[in-house]
């Protein structure tokens, strides 16, 4: 799978990395520890923000306007 690329990409230069399954993930991680770089699969799925399905795009939209 194409995130277990990058996650060895990143580790060979020196970062840590975190997969997520869904959106629901992302958030608890962006809200709860230090990230300095996302990357969305912007076909997501099985996302889900305030009980309304989203997809990727809706979902780097919410974190752009909401953790800056």
């Amino acid at each position: 799978m194409l995130h277990e690329f990058y996650k060895i990409l990143f580790k060979r230069l020196g970062y840590s990395c975190i997969i997520s399954e869904n959106g629901e993930e992302i958030i608890n991680h962006i809200t709860g520890g230090n990230i300095n770089l996302l990357i969305v699969d912007l076909n997501l799925k099985n996302t889900f923000l305030n009980s309304k399905a989203i997809d990727g795009v809706a979902l780097a939209r919410y974190v752009k306007q909401n953790f800056k």
